[in-house]
Parts: structure tokens; sequence; C-alpha cells
């Protein structure tokens, strides 16, 4: 069968692979001097090379070498080892956000994502716009990655892995691309290749110009079905990344860090990231968890809550900055995570479009600085209770804590009321309203009988005043 009549179909697919996904991602936590020294991930196992920066390859350094040849070709080469479980996290937070565009994203861990992109031509007009979009979530990310597009996932994939951007709806194009990749290039077991090789077959143009019979006969089935994933006549079901219900991130921090100052840096990016996944999903939190992960002890938690909806990084970082100050560090921590669990729809606030004050606390969020800066047992607010006494009629509570409603009968009460009644002589006073009877507390000993007026006093003051069977009393003022 020849190429072009195998593979005339439209290219539906995307590849995005990141061959240093998790090095870009830990470059992106270090100062700029720091990202300009040699570095690589090596595999622990195999103590070879696997991923390096733009200095190290500089340095005459490349994927592969072992570890020995390395250090003897760059002596300042800092290494740290490769963590595939950390690569395959950064790759779900990668498709996290990319979903904010692409609702069908296919994980191929630990580097690759598959876009299934036939059904958004219509929304963004043309593959060039959709990867324009595409290009500016990798800039954002900072990450070195190939984009192709394919008639079939396989295609797409061998592609992108190679190396090989391009990114069209010409199916002709991806095949001439295609046909040029060796056969190293492709996902065929070894033996396999060395098979091909043996016969002649040095490129895929040359394995897609053979009947799919002659290879079924000669290397078995697997071929022939390898061959029909190829040319996208058969297509494996795919399994479509979905969001989390949660919010979780852990970064290790490559070096030992002592204090909170240090790490603002890279709790900056996970609260982007946290930023970008509430704001996907249109939620907000109202609390959150720090932890700082030591070598051998339990971990240093912030447990902080907002007295308002939170999702924008900079009111977050603020508040646990102040946090931070709280509570220092006081073993040095080698990773950092952030946990959201307990999460709320958005809700757009009214705000007043005639003010033009800038930079003004809202009460939540003057709320949540005091909590921060004095902690949550420090701060209260006032609540009335269902008592008909006024010494008796507010509690205090803290600002956090909910408190049932109470319904009280609509009572003329003053701002302002003495901790303890003073004697007036009355004559001073001119009576404007009363009395008000209260009579309360018999059942608990604390028994109060009192005629309650308002009156003003020589300087046109409201008093709030009552008379017992000891005298008159002041017991507050009116604003």
């Amino acid at each position: 069968m020849a190429p072009g009549n195998a593979l005339r179909q439209s290219n539906k697919w995307l590849f995005l692979h990141a061959p240093q996904l998790l090095l870009d991602f830990q470059l992106t936590l270090q100062a700029p001097a720091q990202q300009q020294q040699p570095q690589a991930l090596v595999c622990q196992q195999r103590q070879c090379l696997l991923q390096l920066n733009s200095a190290a390859q500089q340095a005459g350094l490349h994927p592969g070498q072992s570890l020995a040849v390395a250090r003897s070709l760059c002596a300042e080469l800092e290494v740290r080892l490769y963590q595939e479980l950390q690569e395959q996290q950064l790759l779900r937070q990668l498709a996290h956000a990319f979903y904010q565009d692409i609702a069908q994203i296919a994980l191929f861990p630990p580097q690759g994502l598959l876009f299934e992109v036939r059904s958004l031509q219509r929304l963004y007009g043309s593959l060039a716009q959709l990867q324009q979009r595409l290009q500016q979530r990798l800039q954002h990310w900072q990450l070195t990655a190939s984009l192709a597009s394919g008639f079939s996932p396989l295609a797409a994939q061998l592609l992108a892995q190679a190396g090989v951007n391009i990114v069209t709806g010409e199916a002709e194009l991806v095949t001439a691309q295609l046909g040029q990749l060796p056969l190293s290039k492709t996902t065929l077991a070894p033996e396999v290749q060395k098979r091909l090789t043996g016969v002649g077959i040095q490129h895929v143009a040359a394995l897609l110009a053979l009947p799919a019979s002659s290879l079924s006969q000669r290397f078995g089935k697997p071929m022939s079905h390898y061959l029909a994933a190829l040319r996208g006549q058969v297509q494996a079901p795919q399994h479509y990344y979905r969001p989390p219900p949660y919010f979780y991130q852990r970064v290790d921090l490559l070096s030992e860090t002592s204090d909170w100052p240090r790490l603002v840096f890279v709790l900056k990016r996970m609260l982007k990231n946290l930023e970008d996944f509430l704001c996907a999903r249109q939620l907000c939190t109202r609390e959150l968890v720090i932890d700082a992960h030591h070598r051998n002890k339990e971990c240093t938690r912030l447990h902080i809550r907002f007295a308002h909806d939170s999702w924008q990084q900079a009111d977050m970082l603020s508040l646990c900055q102040l946090h931070m100050e709280r509570q220092p560090l006081q073993t040095p921590a080698l990773e950092l995570s952030l946990k959201v669990t307990r999460l709320r729809p958005l809700r757009a606030e009214p705000q007043d479009m005639l003010t033009t004050e800038h930079g003004r606390w809202t009460p939540a969020e003057l709320l949540s600085r005091l909590q921060a800066r004095l902690g949550e047992t420090a701060v209260y607010r006032l609540g009335l209770t269902s008592e008909q006494r006024p010494d008796r009629a507010q509690q205090s509570v803290r600002a956090s804590q909910k408190v049932s409603t109470v319904t009280v009968k609509s009572r003329v009460r003053p701002l302002w009321l003495l901790t303890e009644p003073e004697p007036v002589a009355i004559n001073e006073f001119t009576r404007q309203w009363g009395p008000e009877r209260i009579d309360s507390g018999w059942w608990d000993n604390h028994h109060l009988q009192r005629d309650y007026y308002i009156g003003l006093d020589a300087h046109a003051r409201q008093a709030w005043l009552f008379r017992d069977q000891r005298g008159w009393f002041l017991h507050g003022w009116f604003g």
C-alpha cells in the first residue's frame, strides 16, 4: 500500500514532548546566577546523564553519557538524581494548565501529552492559532518542548519525540516528515529494528512502503498492528485527563533551606499554579495548608485560613508571608508542599463603580491580615445573644468561629456601653424617651429590674439612663 493512499487523512492530533520537564521546572525555582551553572539529572541505576541544562551541553556533555566521564569533562557539574514520580506529577500539572484550552488530553508519562484537536479548529479558527495559544502556556512554564501534529496519535508522538516541530493540517507534510525519521526514532523494540535494518529498511518511509501483509508474515502480527496504528487505520482508546477535585503540589527544594524568606520564591510559583487551577474551574478557597518537609523530623505545617474567598496569588502570598513571620522554621527543609482540599464556587462581589480609592482593604481582607499577624485566637468580634439584660446581650467570639443566628427584637441600644453603671443626678439630664422596663434573670440569682430612659445632658449628648431601687445610673452613650 502506498504511503500517500494510506495516510490520506486529516491531522486531528497534536503531541507535546518535553524531554527536560523535571529539569526545566527545577531551573525556574533557582536564581538566575544558579541557572547558569552546569546541571544534570542522573539515572541512579545506570549512573548516566538523563537531562542537562544549556550550560552542561555547552561544556560538551550529552544525555546517555556516563557520570564518570561527565565529571572528568566538567568538574563543576551539579548533579541530582532523576525522580520519575516528580516528573509524572509535573506532567499532570502541565495537563491541567492546558485543560483550560483543550478538553481532550491524554497523558503519556513521563514527558508527553496528546491532544485531540479536530473539534477545536472551529473554536480557534486554525491550528496556527491553537499553536500560538499553547506556546503561550509553554512560555509561562519556561519549558523546552516539541509540538507536532499527526493523522494518528503514534505519528504525532514519533515526530514530537524526534524533536520535529510541525503543526499543519496537511497530512502530506506530516507524511514527508515522518518518512525521514530513522528507525531508531520509532518505538519499535530494538531487536525488531535490528532485523529491519538487516533487510535494508533504514527509515520509516521504507517501512511504510512495504505491504503490511508481507511484514506481518515475516515479523508477526505485532508489526501489522504497529503499522495500522501509525497509519491511523486503528486507534487505541485514549484515557483522557480529568482535573482532580483538589490541588496538591510538592516541590524538591534541591538543597536544604533553613528560613522561610528563601522559600518565598518557590511558594510564589506554587501559588501561581494554584491560581491557575482555581481560575480554570471558577473556584476559590478560604484555607490552604503549607508543609515544609524535613530530613528526620515531622513537617512544619502552616494552616492558613482566610476570612474572605481567595483565589489570586498576590492576596494569598501576602497572608502566607505574615504566617511565616509568626512561625519560623526550626529545622532546614528539603521539600515544600501546598494542598487545598476545601473549594467553593467563585462568586463576583459587588463593587462601588464611583469609588476612586485604590489599595483599600475590605473588612474581610483586613480581618484576614489581623488573624495572620496576631493569630486566630487573638481576634474577636461581637455577637448578639437572646438575653434581655444589657450586660449579657453581647458575647465575644473568635472571628473565624461561626455563630448561630439570633433573632432579637429591635430595641434602642447605645453603641458605647459602660463597663459598670455610674450613679448620676437625674436633674442634670432632660428625659427624652422612656421608660423601658427590663425585668429578667430571676432564675439564675442575677435578678435585674430596671426602668431605662434616654436623656440629654448639658452638652446635648444622648445618654442611656436607668432607675432601680438604688437610684439613677448612667449605663451608656449613644453615638
